[in-house]
């Protein structure tokens, strides 16, 4: 308990004891004033008189007393329990914050990737990100050119004919050489959209980096991807790249 509310509690119940005991003895000194009595009667007379006067009080101080003490154990009970829930707030949101700044380095460092990867990237002699980027480049002007043949065309490009259309132009094991990097970016989605610390717009937020770290032809060469047989594994997590997470 509070040892200012104990000791406000303490002196009242003194101050009320001294005062009633005095009530009572005062007037029956006043009344029958005179030397202590031999009489071990009257002794007990007074004894009678004094408990039956002050008993009754006193038994309703105790009672007051242990309500008074219930309400202080409940306040106390009341005030643990706030800074237990409390303290339960502050852990949570430490954790929260740890988890966050581990998402954090594993994106980033993850992002880094994609630029390690690229450079890394070689098809027997060819190597490098110029290398890369042509591979990437050409890929997507023939999938451009052959979406405006279907246009014109008016046929609908289905996934099946776009992997026959890459096989018959050479370039279907230019994009499985390109595997990695594909496979790299669902899984840095993955990682996006399964953390649980991250609210919405922060999720929102993190596709939307990731997105504009991709150059317009990687976007094109990942959609792509998205739609082969292939990379049916990743398909899930590339198709998030472009749905808003609202959407999700």
């Amino acid at each position: 308990m509070k040892f200012i509310k104990n000791n406000k509690w303490i002196f009242t119940v003194i101050v009320f004891s001294i005062v009633a005991t005095a009530g009572v003895v005062f007037p029956y000194f006043s009344k029958f004033y005179g030397p202590l009595s031999n009489d071990k009667n009257t002794f007990g007379l007074f004894g009678d008189y004094v408990g039956g006067v002050l008993g009754s009080t006193f038994a309703f101080l105790s009672f007051m007393a242990l309500l008074i003490t219930i309400h202080l154990q409940h306040q106390d009970l009341v005030e643990t329990r706030r800074e237990a829930k409390e303290q339960k707030e502050l852990a949570d949101d430490q954790r929260k914050i740890l988890q966050l700044q581990r998402f954090e380095t594993t994106f980033f460092n993850m992002l880094n990737q994609i630029t390690n990867i690229i450079e890394s990237y070689a098809v027997g002699n060819k190597k490098g990100s110029d290398h890369f980027n042509k591979i990437v480049n050409e890929i997507t002007h023939e999938l451009i050119v052959n979406e405006t043949t279907h246009e014109l065309m008016n046929t609908p490009v289905k996934p099946e004919n776009i992997e026959k259309h890459l096989n018959d132009s050479g370039l279907l094991n230019k994009i499985v050489d390109c595997f990695n990097f594909a496979t790299h970016i669902s899984r840095i989605l993955e990682i996006i959209f399964n953390q649980i610390s991250l609210e919405k717009k922060e999720k929102e937020l993190y596709r939307k980096i990731l997105l504009d770290f991709l150059s317009v032809h990687q976007l094109t060469f990942l959609k792509t991807c998205r739609d082969l047989p292939m990379f049916k594994e990743q398909k899930e997590n590339l198709s998030k790249l472009w749905q808003p997470v609202d959407d999700n």
